[in-house]
């Protein structure tokens, strides 16, 4: 048998200058996907002159995203690192953030280390229904550490 569950799940980002002591992400959202780390194609290839496959290993940064209920303090935390990390002209912090993922039956925690916020939303968003839409966040990092 195998237990896939995440439930109790906790991922904690701490970064150089917004957000130095780390801030623990628990209010996860209801109606995207709460964590999510892309695919990593880690080797390239092409074809030689003569028909021959050539391969090679590339390097590639990990790609995250996090998706918060809205308005919940983790958005507040996630949307201030956002907002002082984008480019508006006069100042930007010059973050630079690390995040675990915790996942409570794998004995192993996912660290991601070397990385910047990359997107969020500038805004509030909202449903037919009139329900605040959680709110996604971005990163990019340079590598997992194990």
């Amino acid at each position: 048998m195998f237990d896939v569950s995440t439930t109790g799940a906790s991922v904690t980002i701490s970064s150089t200058v917004t957000l130095p002591v780390p801030v623990p992400i628990t209010h996860f959202a209801d109606d995207k996907e709460p964590f999510q780390i892309d695919d990593q194609e880690i080797t390239g290839d092409g074809m030689g002159l003569n028909n021959d496959l050539v391969v090679y290993t590339k390097p590639i940064p990990v790609y995250v995203k996090i998706s918060v209920v809205a308005n919940s303090p983790d958005d507040i935390a996630l949307y201030t690192l956002f907002e002082m990390n984008k480019a508006t002209g006069t100042t930007h912090a010059f973050d630079i953030c690390d995040m675990t993922i915790l996942i409570p039956n794998i004995a192993k925690p996912f660290r991601y280390i070397n990385g910047k916020i990359k997107s969020g939303p500038p805004g509030p968003t909202s449903s037919q229904d009139g329900k605040n839409q959680s709110h996604t966040y971005g990163f990019v990092f340079e590598k997992a550490q194990i």
